[in-house]
C-alpha cells in the first residue's frame, strides 16, 4: 500500500494549486472512508487538493489519514500531511470507502496557505518543520 517517498516539483503537471515554489515529498496513504472536505458545500465526499489531514491514532482506522480538525484526541487534531490531488471518496454505488491517495508530508517547498482547506494556525505550528508556509506570496 505504502511506496517509497517520491518529489513533486511545483512545475510539475498537474500542479496542486497550494505548492508554490520548491519540491514536496509525496507518498501514498489510505484515506479512512469517513473522511470529508466540510468546506466542499454540497459534496463533502469530494476531498480537494490542498485539505489539510490528520493521521488516526486509535481505533479501527489507526494510521490511516483523516481530514485535520483542530482539537481532535483521535489524530485528527495533529497536522501531518497535505492532500495532492482531488479523491472522491464514494464509489461509484455512492458508498464511502477507505481510498488510496497521494499525500505531501514535508520537502523544500513553499506552501501558499490561502490555498489549503481546513488550515489553521495550529497546523501551521504542527508542520513548520516540514514545509514553508506563506500567507502572501506574489510571484516576482
Amino acid at each position: 500500500m505504502i511506496g517509497t517517498p517520491e518529489r513533486v516539483s511545483a512545475t510539475d503537471t498537474p500542479v496542486a494549486p497550494w505548492l508554490i515554489q520548491g519540491e514536496a515529498t509525496v507518498i501514498q496513504v489510505m484515506l479512512v472512508s469517513t473522511a470529508v472536505d466540510t468546506a466542499n458545500t454540497g459534496q463533502t465526499h469530494i476531498l480537494r487538493s490542498g485539505l489539510c489531514l490528520g493521521q488516526m491514532t486509535a481505533g479501527a482506522s489507526i494510521r490511516k489519514y483523516v481530514d485535520y480538525l483542530d482539537g481532535e484526541a483521535d489524530g485528527r487534531g495533529t497536522g501531518k500531511a497535505i492532500l495532492v490531488h482531488s479523491v472522491n471518496m464514494k464509489d461509484s454505488q455512492g458508498t464511502a470507502r477507505d481510498t488510496i491517495a497521494l499525500v505531501a508530508i514535508g520537502g523544500d517547498c513553499l506552501v501558499e496557505v490561502d490555498n489549503l482547506y481546513a488550515y489553521d494556525a495550529n497546523f501551521g505550528t504542527d508542520l513548520e518543520a516540514s514545509f514553508k508556509f506563506s500567507t502572501s506570496y506574489e510571484p516576482a
